[in-house]
């Protein structure tokens, strides 16, 4: 789910006469949070599990070449 987004937004300040100073100022506070539609939770949700399904590839892969070039080097020594 995306994060929620504040928004706060401050007008008329510093005005003039009567309508000066903060007193006549008029803040407007907006909380906003994207609902995503059409199954786009459930695709991100799988897009995620695959990525990480990819790191752990790419991590095993990695301990796999370090095994065999550790092997290979003792076996040179």
């Amino acid at each position: 789910m995306p994060n929620p987004e504040l928004e706060v937004e401050v007008e008329n300040v510093g005005g003039s006469r009567a309508f000066g100073g903060v007193g006549a100022s008029e803040t407007t506070f907006v909380m906003r949070q994207p609902i995503p539609l059409g199954g786009k939770l459930g695709l991100r949700e799988t897009a995620a599990r695959r990525a990480e399904e990819a790191a752990a590839w790419r991590v095993r892969a990695e301990a796999r070449r370090l095994r065999s070039e550790t092997a290979a080097a003792f076996v040179e020594v």
